[in-house]
């Protein structure tokens, strides 16, 4: 990822093409489903995505699954309530 912030049309199109190609959108950060708030995209795209694995390993539910992009942008998900516990016993 490079950090730059888009701000001209024909930029903010070249980038939503690129991130559709190479994004799975339940792992994209908020600054990327909302190229026009012309955000900076760096590598913090990286750490929001790795707290969606962390998320799901813990929970074994992605945080904004069959929610869509209006979730991702607002961070909107919320801890199950009926999550499975592992203990751990050492």
């Amino acid at each position: 990822i490079r950090t730059k912030k888009y701000t001209t049309r024909s930029e903010i199109l070249q980038e939503e093409e690129r991130i559709q190609k190479y994004t799975t959108n339940c792992y994209m950060a908020p600054e990327m489903a909302d190229l026009y708030k012309h955000e900076v995209i760096s590598e913090k795209v990286d750490i929001w995505a790795l707290g969606c694995i962390l998320f799901v390993l813990a929970f074994f539910e992605h945080p904004f699954q069959d929610k869509g992009t209006l979730a991702i942008i607002n961070g909107a998900y919320t801890i199950p309530t009926n999550h499975k516990s592992v203990k751990c016993h050492f």
